[in-house]
Formats: C-alpha cells, sequence, structure tokens
C-alpha cells in the first residue's frame, strides 16, 4: 500500500490544479519557495542574513491563493489588504494509529508542530494556515481508535485538522467530484480559536454570568462598561490559557524525528519513483516501496537510509549465493558523522549524502539506457546497477579516516614536533602485506579502455601512477582510494569471477576525489602547491614556495630545482615523487572518460559534484553560505531525438555564496572537459531560483574519440 504514496500526492496535485476547493482555486507547489508570499519574507530574511530554513520540514503539497479581506481596523488609505491563505496536504497511505487503538504519537505531534509553527508571522499569520491529511479511499479508520479518550474525527474536529479521502482510480477532470471525499472541512488556527470561545460562550456555566454581568453594564455609561470589561479580562484570557500550552509544547518540546526533518532532496525521491526502466532496474519494486514508506512515514533520514542500503545490499548479494562472508551495509560513516562534525567544523555530511548520490545517477541511468546501453544484454545492465549501488554507497565510507589522519597530522606537528603522524608509518608498513598492491593493480587494470599512454612511455608512467596511488593511500588516506580498497579486501577470498564482477565499482571509488581525475588528466590547479600540504615538513614548504615565487628562475626548469633541492634536503623518495608526479601531469594518461566504457565512473564524478541538497555543518559561516545557496533538483529531462540529457539545478544567488559558485563552476568546467558520452550530449544548469534565470551551464559531449 505504501507504494501509492508518491501517486497519490501527484494525483492530489492535478487535482488541485483543476478542482475548486471551498469554491476557489488553490494553485499546488511542493516547495515553499514555489509560493510569492512565503519565498519573499525568506528571501528578505536571507538578504539581512538571517537563516531560516522552513523546506527541511516534511510536507507534500503545498496550496496556496491569494484574497482581499477588509480590514478589521479601518485606515483612510485603504479599508482591504491582500492575505495570502495556505493549506498544507500531508498524505498518509499507512494507518496512523497503533495496535493499542491509538493515534500514532509521532503523527500527533507533527499535526501539532506544523500548526503552530508555522503560524507564526515570520511565516504568515494564524489565520491563513490549513493544515488536511489526505488517505486513500482503502485506508479504513476504525470507530474505535481513540486520540486522548475522543475517537478519531473528534481529533481531526477539535483541533481544526481536514480529512480527505481520495479515489485515485478516478480520473481527475472538473466533473469527477466523486472522487474526493471530505470527512472534515480544515480550519486556521485563528477560526478554530473563534469558533471554540463561540461554542463556549453558548454552552460554558462559567461564562454565561460573567457575560450577564457585562450586559448589566450596557445600560450604564461607557466608563462603567469599560470597567466590567477589564474586570472580567483575566477571566476570560485563561480560556486562551491552553492554546498557549499547546504552542509550547509543539514546537519547543518536539524532536526532530517525531517532525520529519528533511535532508533528501524532494524533487530527488519524486523522480526515482516515476522512473521507466523497472524491469532494467534490479531491486527498483523493493527500493520504491521504502521511499514511498518513507515520505508516508516522514522518519529520520539517517535511519532511512540506514535501512534502505541495508536492505538493498541484502537483495544484491543474494544474486551471489557464492558469495560468502560478507556483511550487512557497513555503517561506520554513520556511526562517525557527529564525532566528525564535532572535531572538524567544516566537516559536511556524507552519509545521507551517499544515498542521494545513488538516486541521482539512478535517475540518470533510467534516463538514458534505451540509448546509451540497448546493445546489453539485460545482465550486463544489472551488473551496471549493482556497481552503482556498490560505489555510491560506500565511496566516502572512509572518509573518517582521511579526516582523522589530517587532524592527527596537525597535533602531531604542534604538540609534538613529528613531520610524520603515525598513522603513515603504519600504512607504509603494511602496504605489501595487506595485499594494498595488488589492489591497485586490479583498479589499474579496470581502466584499461581508458588510459591514453605514448607508446614507449608504458612502464615509466605505469610505475609513476603506482607510486602516486601509494602515495594518495599511505600519505593522503584518500578516501576513495580507501573506500575503494575496502571492497576489494571484502571481496579477496571470493572467487576471481566476483572479483572481476565488481572491479567497476572499486575503479570508480578510486577515481571520484577530484583530485585523483584532475592529476590524471592535467586539470589539477597548480600542482607544484598540491604537493605542499602533508608531503614536506615546514623548512620544505618554505623553499618550494620561494622557488615558486621566484620569477628569475624559467617556470620550465622550476619543476628541476625543486626535485633537486628535496633530493638534497635528503627526501629522496619526496624528490622521486616529485618527479613522478610532474611525468603524471605532462602525460596526461587519462584525459577523457566515456559514460558507455565506463559508466560507473562517470556516474560518480558526476553526481558526487552535484548533490549538496541537505548536507549540514557544524561551521557557522560555511553552514550559513550553504544554507543561503541552497542547492537542489529542479529536474532530469532527456529529448531522445535532440539526444540530449538535461540536469537542471537551482540555487538562491547572493553575495554570500559567489566565492561558492564561483568555485562549483570551475569544477564543472574541468568535468566538461573530462567526460564525454560517444551517443548522447549531457547539459548542466545551475539556475537562480528567485530570478528563475539561467545562471551558468555546461556541456559533456557527445562525440566518437579513436
Amino acid at each position: 500500500m505504501a507504494e501509492q504514496h508518491n501517486k497519490i500526492v501527484n494525483w492530489l496535485e492535478d487535482y488541485l490544479e483543476k478542482n475548486e476547493v471551498d469554491r476557489k482555486k488553490w494553485k499546488p507547489v511542493k516547495t515553499f519557495e514555489e509560493t510569492p508570499d512565503i519565498s519573499s519574507k525568506l528571501k528578505c530574511k536571507r538578504e539581512r542574513g538571517e537563516q531560516f530554513s522552513i523546506d527541511k520540514y516534511a510536507m507534500d503539497i503545498i496550496g496556496y491563493r491569494e484574497e482581499r479581506e477588509e480590514k478589521k481596523v479601518s485606515e483612510p488609505s485603504e479599508s482591504e489588504e491582500k492575505v495570502w491563505h495556505y493549506t498544507f496536504y500531508l498524505v498518509s497511505v499507512n494507518a496512523f494509529w497503533n495496535e493499542k487503538e491509538e493515534i500514532d504519537e509521532r503523527f500527533r505531534n507533527r499535526l501539532l508542530f506544523y500548526q503552530f509553527y508555522f503560524s507564526q508571522r515570520d511565516i504568515t499569520e494564524p489565520k491563513a494556515i490549513k493544515i488536511t491529511v489526505v488517505i486513500p479511499t482503502s485506508l479504513i479508520i476504525p470507530e474505535k481508535i481513540k486520540i486522548s479518550n475522543k475517537n478519531a474525527g473528534d481529533f481531526f474536529k477539535e483541533y481544526g485538522f481536514g480529512l480527505w479521502k481520495v479515489d485515485i482510480s478516478q480520473k481527475v477532470d472538473n466533473s469527477q467530484k466523486e472522487s474526493v471525499e471530505i470527512t472534515h472541512p480544515s480550519y486556521s488556527l485563528r477560526e478554530r480559536m473563534i469558533k471554540n470561545f463561540e461554542n463556549a460562550i453558548d454552552d460554558d456555566e462559567r461564562l454565561k454570568p460573567k457575560i450577564e454581568e457585562i450586559a448589566q453594564a450596557i445600560s450604564s455609561n461607557t466608563s462603567s462598561l469599560e470597567e466590567q470589561i477589564k474586570d472580567k479580562a483575566e477571566f476570560f484570557a485563561l480560556f486562551f490559557d491552553q492554546y498557549v500550552l499547546d504552542a509550547v509544547e509543539a514546537i519547543s518540546g518536539i524532536k526532530t524525528g517525531q517532525i520529519g526533518i528533511r535532508y533528501i532532496d524532494g524533487k530527488l525521491i519524486d523522480l526515482m519513483c516515476k522512473c521507466k526502466q523497472e524491469e532494467n532496474i534490479p531491486f527498483y519494486k523493493e527500493l520504491n516501496g521504502l521511499l514511498n514508506d518513507h515520505l508516508d512515514k516522514k522518519e529520520d533520514e539517517y535511519d532511512f537510509t540506514k535501512k534502505c542500503f541495508g536492505e538493498l545490499w541484502k537483495l544484491l548479494w543474494k544474486d551471489y549465493p557464492q558469495v560468502k562472508d560478507i556483511k550487512g551495509y557497513p555503517l561506520i560513516l554513520q556511526e562517525f558523522e557527529h564525532f566528525l562534525q564535532q572535531f572538524s567544523k567544516r566537516y559536511r555530511e556524507h552519509f545521507v549524502h551517499q544515498f542521494q548520490v545513488f538516486l541521482m545517477g539512478t535517475v540518470i541511468f533510467d534516463k538514458v539506457r534505451d540509448i546509451c546501453f540497448s546493445g546489453l544484454e539485460k545482465k550486463e545492465v544489472k551488473k551496471i546497477i549493482q556497481n552503482w549501488l556498490l560505489a555510491s554507497s560506500i565511496h566516502d565510507l572512509t572518509y573518517p579516516l582521511q579526516e582523522y589522519d589530517k587532524w592527527s597530522s596537525e597535533f602531531f606537528k604542534k604538540q609534538l614536533s613529528i613531520d610524520e603522524p603515525l598513522s603513515f608509518l603504519e600504512l607504509s608498513n603494511i602496504y605489501v602485506e595487506k595485499k594494498f598492491a595488488n589492489r591497485v593493480e586490479y583498479i589499474i587494470s579496470q581502466l584499461k579502455e581508458s588510459w591514453n599512454i605514448s607508446p614507449g612511455q608504458e612502464n615509466k608512467i605505469y610505475n609513476a601512477i603506482r607510486n602516486f596511488i601509494y602515495y594518495e593511500i599511505v600519505n593522503k588516506k584518500n578516501h576513495g582510494m580507501m573506500s575503494a580498497s575496502y571492497l576489494l579486501k571484502t571481496l579477496e577470498n571470493q572467487d576471481q569471477d566476483i572479483i572481476n564482477n565488481f572491479l567497476p565499482a572499486a575503479s570508480a571509488m578510486a577515481l571520484h576525489d577530484d583530485e585523483m581525475w584532475q592529476i590524471l588528466s592535467n586539470q589539477i590547479d597548480n600542482y607544484k602547491q598540491y604537493f605542499v600540504g602533508k608531503t614536506l615538513n615546514i623548512k620544505e614548504q618554505d623553499f618550494l614556495v620561494k622557488i615558486i615565487k621566484n620569477n628569475e628562475i624559467v617556470e620550465n626548469d622550476k619543476d628541476d630545482k625543486i626535485a633537486n633541492e628535496l633530493h638534497e634536503r635528503g627526501g629522496s623518495w619526496k624528490s622521486t615523487l616529485y618527479r613522478q608526479l610532474v611525468d603524471i601531469i605532462k602525460a596526461a594518461p587519462l584525459p577523457h572518460l566515456c559514460f558507455e566504457k565506463q559508466p560507473v565512473s562517470f556516474l560518480l564524478i558526476l553526481c558526487d559534484n552535484l548533490q549538496e541538497c541537505g548536507r549540514p555543518c557544524q561551521n557557522e559561516e560555511f553552514s550559513t553560505m550553504m544554507e543561503l545557496t541552497n542547492i537542489r533538483l529542479k529536474g532530469v529531462v532527456f529529448d531522445p531525438e535532440l539526444k540530449e540529457l538535461k540536469i537542471q539545478m537551482s540555487f538562491i544567488n547572493s553575495p554570500a555564496c559567489s566565492k561558492f559558485i564561483d568555485n562549483k563552476t570551475n569544477t564543472f568546467k574541468k568535468i566538461e572537459k573530462f567526460l564525454y558520452s560517444e551517443k548522447i550530449k549531457f547539459i548542466i544548469e545551475y539556475w537562480d531560483r528567485i530570478s528563475n534565470t539561467l545562471w551558468f551551464d555546461i556541456e559533456i559531449p557527445c562525440k566518437k574519440v579513436e
């Protein structure tokens, strides 16, 4: 049943576009920034440097409309005001009650939170927000279900929440009103308070005597009436105490897990649920069910990612019964996320990020499979997706090791005057013992169709590449190389056919870090500066910088000068490494990467750089900048006639994000030179979400490379 969730959301969006509700038309959207009034308020806040993100709260459909209302306090200039009204639609396919015949606490808390939180004036106001729960007609609410000792109907009625039952088998048009049954109409918080107060005046025995006392004062003079009203004010105020208590409990007393904080891009999930290649994407049915269940329950997205990858890994290895001793999906990254954010404030979230990368690559593959891989047998297509699942789900798995090594390096240098941290010594000793070298050979062989090395230079350049990878693993703890090594270590006791089957995933992880592919394709910015960092001690860094900045030395001679100086200062291995790094840069042994030949590596480099949505960070400045920029997926559109795939991203253009966008533009210009396809053109677009204008775009070309 959970699979219906996304279908109901799309059906509801269509219904609201074509039909009136309460004799009025409502414009349906899926994010607050698509609404005119709230988006303008958010823009003003961003311009003042304030953070106020509300798109992280799970919402299925937002219906909005504008009305002109008579002002309660008349002004000479204008007697009417424009007021934007909103209805939040929350789809619930699963039962929102438990086995104890009580309404689920998370469900209740989420509704109350939305009612009070979104009624604040920073967003709109109490009279303008309504909430409606939408369920399928197949979901029967038992009469015995209780909410705080009230039946389900009384709960919706008391709090003013609407309840719709919809039949999505009915075609949406103006004549099919019977497809929606409004069991309970929705009311704003203001309407709810007024209605309850009116009912209290009619029915409450405590209020009637007070009203009679005021009525008697009406025949007296005005001042006597005012005194009576003031005297009774405290009594009437007690009526609203419950609303104050409810508001405090709903907003300050709730846990984020109870309201469904979103990190995963909603557009990404929506596109994933609409994939067409169901037969060619293994485990699509199970993935679609998991996604819809998550949309319905709005559970914690860290827990959901763990559950989803766990289930998909089980399904993957189920296809290989001969594989033994493979453990479940590794959770070390999730376990270390909080720790990493504490000791490295600029560390950005990577666990849910991996899941979003997986979804994005799967959506892209779904769009282009028929053209780019039409000649492959079904089992070969399945192999691509299985490798994609492995590569995307653990490509950042060893990021904790890389980050810890940065931190420990600083500690050893500053506190103990040790230039090489213990982790370097340990890894260099076990490099051969633990078969790191063998794993490197697997990765090099997997890329054999993509290497472009001049005849007679093969041994020299391959040896340089081996030493470069050794350096990335042992000295820099490159998380991509280490994650690839983790996968190959996991598979090393399996049959060779199994190892070969998953080499595309290993090579994709090894290559995906910008540092790796940019050096191998000669696109690294200032490779001399790249070499400084952790490779050299402070004295070596000083002389290298002096050589770089010395304009009297011819640029082409600086590399020899640096290598010679390193050798003379006792750093023979550093001198050799530097010369080999220069050889790799000049040879550019991996100038391009073809989608059809290396689809997993292609997708991982592309999607890893595209995915920015929902990645929290503890560093206040960086976190504010990311929140203000708010990069999200706008759409993925394929034109089979033009053979063009457009991947459209949107962001909020502001001075605060200019440096980040400049860096993003620079990276994609390099990707534009590195990646290509033999059959289609990829177009990457970045749109300014406020002005709805194209800010920049790049084209990953369609070409044949001999």
